[in-house]
């Protein structure tokens, strides 16, 4: 084919490809549906979802290598569905680790684990500290922590491949076990392998401590599935590559099988080029991705607990043997990784198998970042609670438990002012006077009730933020608004049903076009009292406008009245002759209007027995005159069934015999 025809060619496909993308974001820009972008791998749903016949047009031109094309990103709806699906995976994902974490803490009490820790250990730990001077002696725990680099410390880089004598290496990509770490430590030449896997060091670590009488405690970072959909929120190692197919198209090369050996034989490589593409992309989530594993000692001086890291001391070669400090340990992620890597759920895992949330203890970033990261419904909060309430066990807390659940409470208050606009978005201290929503008010407001200025703005405490609400709102709540209070914030009046838009046409008609009748006044909560029921008027029940009694709220249920809310109550009240008033408890909305939920009805206290003995009589002569009716029914229908199998008979026997 001549050059003229094919440059032409990838022209017209290059204007109409734009074209569609073109139109493809406008339709986009003026949805406004919730999207977010996420990666279509190719090769995957797009070949399946296109129809026979439209393959599009492959052109091929020798001695030019076709370069891949980088990984599509495509928009889709977020529904309030694929939302709740969300949540579901992430709280049952968080069970999950939370169940792993109390089982690994387990291992550490294992008697076999701790018993082989301590011969492989302790030894040396008592020739340390019986060869050390008097004068130059440390404490205890420096000699443990001291042993533990001594032993598992080596002076050259570590290279994860087999022994050469054939001796198990260490492998626990899949996982970790007691029987695997005890086979490990069993074995001079796996030992130094502990460095490259933290939870192994961290549990190990644990189970030689509670054996030689420390008090210490396995913390375990969990990282769920994130709550949003975007692939940034996502861990780098959980992420789609592009790189997935090249690796598919050579079914002769196993590369888990290489990574999970670390053999670098060189005949069963592919080449090196190709062997660093797919590198990248094959690497699986190793364990440390989705639960993180640390120690904590218990100082009796202090009476805090000391973060340590075995693992990343066994890295660091800069720390002296001789001379170890157990100073805390800062794990928290920069604020730029993704969701999933945050430290959002920290749980501290005692020796006897109670949990306790010690989250806000690392981070620095509770409530502009880390906070955001776990759901903001109280159901969701209460459910979270209530989980760790359940792993706390029923003992008593002790002295320094208490001084820690008091330092919990406090750490965020300590959190310093976010230097970017969107960290004072539901900020739990700070608030900015932009970021109210239409229900919300700063009170008091000014100056000198600030406590900071961001590029001009004010900075307020989070506890200045105070709720209004309407007159029919706070009604909802029991309440009521005081007479001669002014309303703290005026706004539009939201319409909802048909009828309420017609009363507010109605009012801006009456009153010229001022506009007046749109706005919708707000209060706080000191503008308002408890509602006071209505009382009785000359011996009668009250009824609003609409022939029915409101009680919206507990507050509203007189002392005079009883509230009887079962079916049939106001026909039996009627043939009874009692004064009642149906209840109206709530309205429902459905395509514009508002439909009034009427449950049970309001008659007098003196009136309430004799109406539900009533009631309970109705429904006994009720069921009896059903059970008449169904067994008149069904003599019927057996005397219908008869009938027609006579005359079926009878046709049979005249006309077939």
């Amino acid at each position: 084919m001549p050059p003229e025809i094919l440059s032409k060619m990838e022209s017209d496909e290059t204007l109409s490809t734009a074209s569609k993308r073109k139109a493809e974001e406008s339709d986009d820009e003026s949805d406004e549906e919730v999207w977010e972008e996420v990666v279509a791998v190719s090769g995957s749903a797009d070949a399946e979802t296109m129809p026979p016949g439209n393959e599009g047009i492959e052109v091929t031109v020798a001695g030019i290598e076709s370069a891949k094309p980088p990984p599509r990103v495509r928009q889709v709806k977020i529904t309030k569905e694929l939302r709740e699906i969300r949540l579901a995976m992430h709280q049952t994902h968080l069970m999950l680790l939370t169940r792993a974490a109390v089982l690994r803490n387990g291992w550490a009490n294992d008697p076999l684990l701790q018993a082989t820790a301590l011969s492989v250990l302790a030894p040396k730990i008592e020739k340390r500290s019986k060869s050390a001077k008097q004068s130059q002696k440390a404490t205890l725990q420096s000699n443990l922590v001291e042993t533990w680099l001594r032993v598992f410390r080596t002076e050259h880089s570590v290279v994860a491949s087999p022994a050469a004598d054939g001796e198990p290496f260490l492998s626990l990509e899949n996982g970790v076990s007691p029987e695997m770490i005890i086979e490990a430590i069993s074995s001079e030449k796996s030992r130094p392998l502990f460095k490259n896997h933290q939870n192994a060091c961290a549990i190990l670590f644990a189970a030689l401590a509670r054996a030689w009488g420390f008090r210490v405690r396995l913390v375990a970072a969990l990282f769920p599935v994130p709550l949003s959909f975007a692939n940034t929120a996502l861990a780098p190692c959980y992420r789609p590559h592009a790189s997935i197919e090249t690796m598919e198209s050579e079914k002769d090369f196993d590369f888990d099988s290489l990574v999970a050996s670390g053999s670098q034989d060189a005949e069963s490589t592919p080449p090196k080029k190709n062997k660093r593409r797919k590198l990248k992309a094959a690497v699986a989530p190793r364990e440390e991705d989705a639960l993180k594993l640390w120690v904590q000692l218990f100082s009796q001086s202090t009476d805090e607990w000391n973060n340590l890291d075995p693992c990343a001391l066994l890295d660091d070669d800069s720390i002296d043997p001789s001379n170890v400090t157990l100073a805390p340990t800062t794990f928290e992620m920069p604020a730029s990784a993704p969701d999933q890597q945050q430290l959002a759920y920290v749980l501290a895992c005692n020796e006897d198998g109670t949990i306790k949330d010690v989250s806000k203890m690392f981070s620095t970033r509770w409530a502009s970042r880390i906070s955001k990261v776990r759901p903001q419904g109280e159901a969701d909060i209460e459910w979270w609670r209530m989980c760790v309430w359940l792993g706390s066990g029923d003992r008593n807390a002790s002295k320094g438990e208490v001084i820690e659940d008091a330092a919990i409470k406090k750490a965020p208050e300590s959190e310093s002012m976010p230097t970017r606009l969107d960290g004072f978005k539901n900020n739990a201290i700070y608030a900015l006077k932009r970021h109210l929503n239409q229900s919300e008010i700063i009170y008091p407001e000014g100056i000198e009730h600030s406590i900071g200025n961001f590029k001009g703005e004010l900075v307020y405490p989070r506890r200045n933020v105070r709720e209004v609400l309407n007159a029919i709102n706070w009604r909802k709540r029991g309440r009521q608004i005081k007479e001669g209070e002014s309303p703290m914030k005026t706004v539009k009046a939201r319409v909802s049903t048909l009828a309420r838009k017609r009363e507010i046409e109605a009012d801006r008609i009456n009153n010229e076009g001022s506009g007046g009748a749109e706005e919708n006044g707000l209060f706080a909560e000191w503008q308002t009292e408890e509602i006071t029921p209505e009382a009785l008027a000359n011996g009668k029940i009250p009824k609003n406008r609409f022939g029915n009694f409101e009680i919206l709220h507990p507050n509203m249920l007189p002392d005079w009245g009883a509230h009887v809310n079962v079916t049939g109550a106001a026909a039996v009240a009627r043939k009874l002759k009692l004064d009642y008033v149906p209840v109206m408890t709530g309205f429902e909305h459905h395509k514009g209007r508002a439909t009034p939920v009427i449950s049970g009805v309001m008659v007098l206290k003196e009136n309430k027995l004799v109406l539900k003995e009533a009631i309970e009589e109705d429904q006994r002569n009720a069921q009896v005159k059903a059970a008449q009716q169904k067994s008149k029914r069904c003599l019927q229908n057996w005397k219908k069934l008869i009938e027609k199998a006579l005359i079926v008979s009878d046709l049979n026997e005249k006309y077939l015999s």
